[in-house]
């Protein structure tokens, strides 16, 4: 009788450890900028893990992995990698509002339970030649603000947004784009949204192979 209650003992301590772990939160940070390309952190309790960019040694190990299931080591290419540079700023939106769309499920059940802690988006417009400014700055506010909105309206919480969009007509403008996106999410609403949404998870985890 007593070697039972010890087995129950255990086993309620397990549950209860596993619903702790699953109610903390993750916190995850997305940056990206024209230098540094594109960058996801994922912090959890004590443990922290860069999903993008992946370490030359991560690369290395899942290169050989494709290879010795007959693919290409060179089949997946990163997030970074998803617009042609030679189009700009304009091939970024265009890169932004495809990737949004095709997640957007999973992100908007993501959303649905995390509390956004930072939302930061800065882009300069500019190009040689001030009606292609024009245009590339008409284009960047229909993409990017129905996606801040967007984001905005379907989280569960929200401490701060910003969002700068400006036209450069002067002669020496660069054009940039930057973005920071910080948001807490419970371990266990982030498995479910992940497993109810498994095409977008696939594509993903595709781009961070």
């Amino acid at each position: 009788m007593i070697y039972v209650l010890q087995v129950l003992l255990v086993i309620v301590a397990f549950v209860a450890l596993v619903v702790l772990l699953l109610n903390i939160n993750i916190k995850i940070f997305l940056h990206y900028d024209d230098e540094k390309q594109l960058q996801c952190l994922v912090k959890y309790l004590f443990l922290k893990k860069v999903l993008i960019p992946q370490s030359e040694k991560s690369k290395r190990k899942k290169a050989k992995r494709r290879i010795k299931k007959g693919r290409s080591p060179d089949e997946v290419i990163s997030l970074s990698e998803l617009y042609d540079e030679s189009d700009g700023l304009m091939g970024f939106l265009k890169s932004l509002a495809e990737i949004v769309k095709s997640i957007w499920s999973l992100l908007k059940a993501i959303l649905n339970n995390a509390t956004l802690k930072k939302l930061d988006f800065k882009m300069n417009v500019a190009s040689d030649d001030a009606a292609d400014t024009a245009v590339t700055y008409g284009y960047a506010n229909a993409v990017v603000y129905p996606i801040v909105a967007a984001i905005v309206e379907n989280v569960m919480s929200f401490d701060d947004y910003n969002v700068e969009i400006k036209p450069d007509f002067s002669d020496d403008a660069v054009p940039s784009a930057e973005f920071d996106l910080n948001f807490n999410i419970k371990l266990l609403h982030l498995l479910k949204a992940l497993l109810d949404n498994m095409v977008a998870t696939e594509a993903i985890l595709k781009y961070t192979k």
